[in-house]
């Protein structure tokens, strides 16, 4: 009867102590979400700053393209692009990031999540992809989607139902991963674009709110560690 009382209260301080340890963590885990959101507003504010700040130039192709990406992200607006193959206009839309995401958003998300890129050669390879659909040649076609390819970048095209009748969209970006000499091309014209128009107010007026972008995902990723790491043990914090 003693040994039994003795093991009923050994338990009990087991699980008070357990009890005692997850609301440590739990406190601890809040106050680890509160700095990132702490950090993540002061990013935002000395972006926006920067960004409140430039003067839009637009000179050439290029930089109008930046421009025009700019105030997609911004504004949460469309805007076209006229395809020298398909002899239409293309629609471009910022979109969304996420599991569903499409868009420009999507595109810039996955670049940074999956490729690694940096900030900038995001911002360069977008303004290739673009490029590509507006004076890139057509290297598969069909009734509903188009793929351009120029500098070794690929843009996907599909024609949908968009508001009230059907319009080409860009939809998506890929690569050849075992064509060595595209890849070399890519990179190559990432770099080029990075040289010629890494100063311009455009290019820097994209560039800046596409960080601003791929903070918000980074937190977002981090904090989705967070709650999966959570879930699978409540004794350390492993990713920090």
């Amino acid at each position: 009867m003693a040994d039994s009382n003795i093991e009923n209260q050994e338990e009990i301080l087991r699980q008070e102590q357990q009890t005692e340890q997850e609301a440590k963590l739990e406190k601890e885990n809040e106050q680890t979400v509160l700095r990132w959101m702490e950090e993540q507003e002061k990013e935002e504010n000395a972006v926006n700053e920067v960004i409140a700040d430039n003067v839009i130039s637009e000179n050439d192709g290029f930089n109008k393209v930046f421009h025009s990406l700019g105030s997609s992200l911004q504004n949460n607006a469309n805007f076209e692009v006229e395809s020298d193959a398909l002899r239409e206009p293309v629609a471009i839309f910022p979109g969304s990031t996420g599991k569903s995401g499409i868009g420009i958003r999507h595109i810039i998300e996955e670049r940074f999540s999956k490729d690694n890129l940096s900030d900038n050669e995001i911002t360069a390879l977008t303004g290739l992809i673009i490029d590509s659909v507006q004076t890139g040649k057509i290297t598969r076609d069909s009734e509903y989607q188009s793929q351009f390819e120029k500098n070794g970048i690929i843009a996907i095209a599909r024609k949908e139902f968009f508001g009230e009748k059907e319009t080409w969209l860009l939809t998506g970006f890929a690569y050849d991963s075992s064509n060595a000499e595209k890849n070399r091309e890519a990179t190559e014209a990432i770099k080029t674009v990075i040289a010629k128009y890494g100063s311009s107010p455009d290019y820097s007026y994209f560039r800046k709110l596409l960080l601003l972008l791929l903070i918000k995902i980074y937190h977002r990723m981090k904090f989705c560690q967070l709650k999966i790491f959570k879930k699978e043990t409540r004794t350390t914090l492993r990713f920090f």
